[in-house]
């Protein structure tokens, strides 16, 4: 999976990049290793220059150069 910067990613997406369970990815929101946007009371997204500025970044994850 390549990301590009300036996108949005679902919890979906960031799990699958960063090769984590959901579980993993809500406590690192809930203490603020990764930052989630809300859109709406049911909707969250992670910025993908969130997830590229993390030292969490496996391989997969490419800066969009």
């Amino acid at each position: 999976m390549e990301i590009q910067h300036g996108c949005w990613l679902t919890p979906k997406e960031v799990c699958s990049a960063l090769q984590i369970s959901s579980t993993t990815l809500w406590r690192w929101s809930r203490d603020g290793t990764l930052k989630s946007y809300r859109f709406g009371k049911r909707t969250v997204r992670y910025r993908a220059t969130d997830i590229l500025g993390t030292s969490l970044k496996p391989a997969s994850i490419n800066s969009g150069t």
